[in-house]
C-alpha cells in the first residue's frame, strides 16, 4: 500500500504546505499552488479558489497528510523541550506543549502569596531552612519545643 505521501501529487501536497505556511489561507494557498482558478471562462477567480480550496479540505488523503505533518510537528516541539540547547528555546517548547494541551501558562505565577503578603526568595529560603532544623530536631527526639 502507497505511503500518504506517495498517494498525494505535486499540487496537492504544495496545497498543504502554503496552506501551513499562510496560515491557513486556503484560497491564498490554492492561488500559490498551480491551480488555475477561474479557468477560461472567466469565472471569480476569487470564488473558484474558495471552492477549490474547500473541496481539497474535505479530501481524506489531505486531512491524513494534515495529520503526518502535525504528529511529525508535534515531536519535534517535545524534542526541542528537551535537547534544545537554548534555555528559552526549551521554555517557549514546553509552553507551547501546555497550550496544545488546553493549559495555558500565564506570564508571571505568583507562588508566593495568597493576596496576603508577598515574600522575597531569600526569606522563602529562610522559613524553609527553620521548618527544616525544626524537623531535624523533632526527629531526633528533642522535644525542649513542646
Amino acid at each position: 500500500m502507497k505511503s500518504i505521501t506517495d498517494r498525494l501529487n505535486y499540487r496537492r501536497k504544495n496545497f498543504v504546505n502554503n496552506f501551513i505556511k499562510n496560515g491557513g489561507n486556503a484560497t491564498k494557498a490554492v492561488k500559490e499552488s498551480g491551480y488555475n482558478p477561474g479557468g477560461k471562462g472567466g469565472k471569480d477567480p476569487d470564488a473558484s479558489a474558495r471552492a477549490i480550496g474547500s473541496e481539497l479540505l474535505s479530501l481524506k488523503e489531505i486531512q491524513d497528510y494534515f495529520e503526518l505533518l502535525a504528529s511529525g510537528a508535534a515531536q519535534r516541539v517535545e524534542d526541542l523541550s528537551i535537547t534544545a540547547r537554548s534555555e528559552v528555546v526549551r521554555l517557549q517548547a514546553n509552553k507551547d506543549i501546555l497550550d496544545r494541551a488546553g493549559l495555558k501558562v500565564g506570564d508571571k505565577i505568583d507562588l508566593t502569596t495568597k493576596g496576603d503578603k508577598l515574600y522575597t526568595n531569600e526569606q522563602i529560603q529562610r522559613a524553609a531552612a527553620e521548618i527544616i532544623h525544626r524537623r531535624g530536631e523533632t526527629d531526633n527526639g528533642d522535644t525542649s519545643e513542646e
